[in-house]
């Protein structure tokens, strides 16, 4: 079941053999508390069976609703002497156990039949994701494709769509081939809605390009997740100017945080200026923190930001608080230098 260990788990730790062998059980009363804060979270699907479930056959839900499960599972009019087989995934994170499903269609372009992995991010004001594979196989250009995801929130304000494509593994794009999209949607299980984007597509590749332009060879150092960072500040600066060269410039002062103590005033000046400039809310500002800080730091943000989901503005005030400890002290910064 999502969010417990492998069952043999115990091999190399014993202390885990009853969270093993009991964990499935234990995760009923935490689902039930999760479906008190998140009802729409945990929707089922009408279903013959999981495979079919599984193949997107029974998405969306139908005219008169999915119920949900757990504490209101009652007030949904769906409830009858017929038995009902339903079907539907849960998170396994314990800071959010909801699972919301959601089908994504791409209209891809480009010129010729494409063998390609593709990827995808989303980003809005309030929510922001990793970088997710959700389609791969030979693309035809006009064509659409269709994939399902399972978010932990609703996906209800998004701004920008990040699109990325590989050649499959063990291949390398010798043609040169070029694959892009004309539209992405994403359809909501809950009501088959498709919410209207903003700022529908961002083409990473064309940003690229543009750095190089201006940064002559001096390409900005960026994290692994470089065309994640990038399309975020895209978007923010789509929201903030019509005009992305008004701004471009900010791109160029941004670098990653090394964990150092003597280096996290300048950094810390840096970032604060940048989130200014742009006007970012707080759940963008920690998302755009996990992507420039270091190793170390970037995951203690994470925990942090996942603990307080819901929260943002508390999540993110901790998440500065934790830094100033670890890095910002006089003490702690003076033992680095004279180390």
């Amino acid at each position: 079941m999502p969010g417990c260990p492998n069952r043999l788990s115990f091999l190399n730790n014993m202390n885990d053999i009853v969270e093993s062998i009991a964990c499935n059980h234990l995760q009923a009363f935490r689902y039930y508390t999760e479906s008190v804060r998140s009802p729409g979270g945990f929707l089922s699907y009408p279903c013959p069976n999981y495979h079919m479930f599984e193949a997107g056959s029974c998405f969306p839900c139908p005219a008169d609703g999915c119920p949900p499960m757990g504490h209101f599972s009652e007030e949904m009019g769906r409830i009858s002497a017929r038995a009902q087989t339903l079907y539907l995934h849960t998170g396994d994170d314990p800071g959010h156990f909801s699972s919301y499903r959601y089908k994504i269609t791409v209209v891809v372009r480009g010129h010729g039949k494409v063998s390609a992995q593709i990827f995808i991010s989303w980003f809005g004001d309030e929510i922001s994701s990793d970088e997710r594979q959700v389609l791969t196989g030979t693309f035809t250009p006009g064509k659409s494709y269709s994939a399902f995801i399972d978010s932990e929130i609703q996906l209800d304000d998004i701004s920008c769509v990040d699109f990325r494509w590989t050649p499959p593994p063990l291949q390398s794009n010798i043609l040169r081939s070029q694959l892009g999209a004309g539209r992405i949607d994403f359809q909501a299980g809950e009501d088959g809605s498709i919410p209207d984007i903003e700022e529908p597509l961002f083409d990473v590749a064309a940003l690229i390009s543009v750095l190089k332009k201006a940064c002559c060879r001096n390409v900005v150092q960026l994290t692994c997740n470089w065309h994640t960072a990038i399309c975020e500040l895209h978007c923010l600066i789509k929201r903030k100017s019509k005009n992305i060269g008004v701004q471009e410039p900010l791109l160029l002062y941004i670098t990653n945080f090394d964990d150092r103590p003597e280096n996290y005033r300048s950094w810390k000046a840096t970032i604060k200026t940048t989130v200014r400039t742009l006007g970012a809310p707080p759940m963008q500002e920690l998302h755009l923190l996990i992507r420039w800080l270091g190793p170390w730091s970037s995951n203690c943000v994470k925990r942090l930001k996942t603990v307080h989901i819901y929260e943002p503005v508390k999540g993110l005030r901790l998440a500065w608080e934790r830094l100033e400890q670890t890095y910002g002290g006089s003490e702690v910064v003076e033992r680095a230098l004279f180390k």
